[in-house]
């Protein structure tokens, strides 16, 4: 997250394009009410969520979104070898 997001706070996020593998390029609105954008890490926000939310309440807590999450856990532990706690392990349920 950019220094100044952490400064100032933000407000909304409203739309995150791919900007390489692993990082988003994040439109979002600071407290300030000033409009922006910046690169969001994919890997931390994953392995974050990975410990917040266990795999069996994914679904009901992000919806379709889930998948998503799902699907960049696969590849961060095929590609890099980074492990998002049990969501893969629990997958096969």
């Amino acid at each position: 997250m950019p220094d100044q997001w952490e400064e100032e706070g933000v407000k909304d996020f409203w739309e995150a394009k791919e900007k390489n593998n692993e990082t988003l390029d994040v439109l979002a609105q600071l407290r300030s009410n000033e409009h922006t954008h910046g690169p969001f890490e994919v890997v931390p926000l994953i392995t974050a969520l990975a410990e917040l939310v266990p795999r069996d309440r994914l679904f009901g807590t992000l919806a379709g979104s889930a998948l998503y999450c799902e699907q960049t856990a696969a590849y961060l532990e095929e590609e890099s070898g980074i492990t998002v706690g049990t969501w893969l392990a629990d997958a096969g349920e």
